[in-house]
């Protein structure tokens, strides 16, 4: 090669080079909007853990009871499966799911979300109202479908979320009183 030639491959490499630390460096793409912290489901629904009267919740699996709780004047009372007073804590272990929040909106709810056979769903009745929340598949990223049963809009949460939901009524019972 000829002294020409190679220099003028140094410039073009000592270009690219430099093209390479500007981009790198210098130019940062605008951080995504996503940064700003999503509302709890309960917020978002306009649901507050005072207001709430009865929460049930059904299970897919069949060796799993579906729960029903009540509020009463004395503190909460477990209906189903069996009558009989429940923990305050149990409680608010059960709906503590309410105040998770919303990793993201995704949009339409798609059949791989698995919301036609729900791992879960939680009915909760409220200063007279009532919303069912269903709890479909597994996703990527420890993520959990998740979606109000009158929405079109599936929302993603942390896949732990489904833990908090899936209680016996064991837990639940207030073994105190007997």
């Amino acid at each position: 090669m000829n002294t020409r030639r190679t220099l003028r491959l140094l410039v073009l490499l000592a270009v690219a080079f430099g093209a390479l630390l500007v981009a790198v460096f210098v130019w940062r793409p605008e951080a995504p909007d996503s940064d700003e912290p999503q509302p709890t489901l309960g917020e978002e629904y306009g649901i507050a853990f005072d207001d709430i009267t009865k929460a049930v919740v059904e299970y897919a699996d069949p060796t799993m009871p579906d729960i029903t709780i009540v509020r009463e004047s004395g503190g909460w009372r477990l209906a189903a499966p069996v009558d009989a007073p429940a923990l305050e804590s149990g409680a608010q272990d059960l709906l503590r799911v309410l105040d998770r929040n919303i990793r993201e909106r995704i949009g339409p709810t798609r059949e791989e979300y698995g919301f036609g056979a729900p791992t879960v769903s939680l009915t909760v009745e409220y200063a007279g109202q009532t919303k069912r929340f269903l709890f479909g598949n597994k996703g990527v990223s420890y993520s959990l479908y998740a979606k109000e049963e009158q929405d079109d809009e599936a929302l993603l949460m942390q896949a732990w979320v489904l833990d908090e939901v899936m209680r016996t009524p064991a837990e639940l019972r207030d073994r105190s009183v007997m």
